[in-house]
């Protein structure tokens, strides 16, 4: 049976591929300060949907509601 063992250079040639590819990656304090403003974002986004969805029964009653203003405000023409 054959087994295949890594050698300390082995070692070290992973241990360099694996620094190349890390040092891309944003640090713990990057990561989390992005995540803050994102999930600040979508908190804003979900209270002004909120806001919007609470009045929409008004704004689309609007012109029923300016059509009778008009009726009463204006005099008929007979």
């Amino acid at each position: 049976m054959i087994l295949n063992v890594l050698t300390q250079k082995d070692l070290e040639e992973i241990d360099k591929i694996v620094d190349g590819k890390i040092k891309f990656l944003p640090t713990k304090k990057e990561f989390f300060s992005k995540m803050d403003a994102l999930m600040k974002e979508i908190k804003d986004l979900r209270e002004e949907v909120t806001i919007v969805t609470s009045y929409k029964d008004q704004i689309e009653d609007h012109e029923t509601r300016i059509v009778k203003i008009e009726e009463v405000l204006q005099p008929q023409s007979s």
